[in-house]
């Protein structure tokens, strides 16, 4: 029979077994919301968060833009090989 294992001294018996990829809770505080100038300590208003939430829009609008821009110069670039291949191809 094989001798059983013993548990390491720092890990608890009852401890909280994470699923796999899942990083450890973090016992730092939470970080507060704050726009530049303000005291760090001091809460979020709902006029930080309004203006955090509209830059955070913009920049998803500005994303979106460029991906849209990068699928319709490889539709062209497609479309541009096509017709080459076309030309290329009559006597």
């Amino acid at each position: 029979m094989a001798p059983k294992m013993a548990t390491p001294p720092d890990r608890e018996l009852d401890a909280e077994v994470l699923p796999a990829g899942m990083p450890e809770p973090s016992t730092a505080e939470p970080t507060m919301v704050t726009p530049a100038g303000r005291d760090k300590q001091s809460p979020a208003t709902k006029q930080d968060i309004a203006d955090l939430l509209q830059e955070m829009r913009q920049q998803h609008a500005a994303d979106l833009n460029l991906l849209q821009t990068e699928i319709h110069i490889a539709s062209l670039s497609y479309k541009c090989i096509i017709v080459i291949q076309i030309i290329i191809q009559c006597p």
